[in-house]
């Protein structure tokens, strides 16, 4: 497990560069356009060139972002979410039982890895329980945070089998980062989630 303060999953990120660099070689080895088509079974779909020698059997997307929520207890200027500004439409949830049946469609379309997000989707009471439902369809599962409730979450989140946690940092300057965030304290709250974090089992990736 892996925790950092990217804004961007790294792990989830470079996951899909071999996919597409096979959709490249596939290009660069064909004749013309390339085809895509299943495989046998029609399940997992292959790249084939012209010359029809297979090259990759899986050219989609396998990583899905999940907005559970559109709802944020910070005041970022920068964000749509923000809690000062009005909302288009209600506040929304991610229904958990949807959800649940999603995860046999996301599955046969290749999506492997899932990222939840918000809002704050540690906002959503039910966070964990999409974490471990999404875990146990097989998925690798990663999360951005703000980092105001991580020491409430993190233990359970770990144990729902989360693998990669994301804290979302402006810069160097802590002090400066919680007035953009309007939330006075989150230095600590962020430093007690992540010692948390470490003690669960997540490690900090390599500079």
């Amino acid at each position: 497990m892996r925790y950092g303060v990217d804004m961007i999953p790294t792990q989830l990120r470079d996951d899909r560069l071999p996919r597409l660099n096979s959709v490249e070689r596939a290009r660069s080895q064909s004749d013309g356009p390339v085809r895509i088509q299943p495989s046998d079974g029609c399940t997992d779909p292959v790249i084939k060139s012209r010359r029809g020698s297979a090259v990759s059997r899986n050219p989609l997307p396998a990583v899905c972002d999940v907005s559970v929520t559109n709802v944020c207890n910070a005041a970022c200027d920068f964000c749509g979410f923000s809690r000062d500004k009005q909302k288009v439409g209600p506040r929304r949830y991610l229904d958990v039982e949807a959800f649940t049946r999603a995860l046999p469609i996301m599955r046969r379309r290749h999506i492997r890895y899932l990222t939840f997000q918000g809002g704050e989707p540690l906002v959503h009471s039910e966070i964990t329980t999409l974490v471990r439902a999404a875990a146990q369809s097989g998925m690798l599962c990663g999360l951005i945070t703000n980092g105001w409730f991580l020491p409430r979450f993190i233990d359970d989140l770990a144990a729902a089998r989360l693998k990669q946690l994301l804290v979302s940092i402006d810069g160097d300057d802590m002090e400066v980062h919680e007035r953009h965030r309007g939330l006075p304290g989150l230095d600590g709250r962020i430093r007690e989630g992540l010692a948390r974090a470490t003690r669960s089992g997540f490690q900090s990736p390599p500079p």
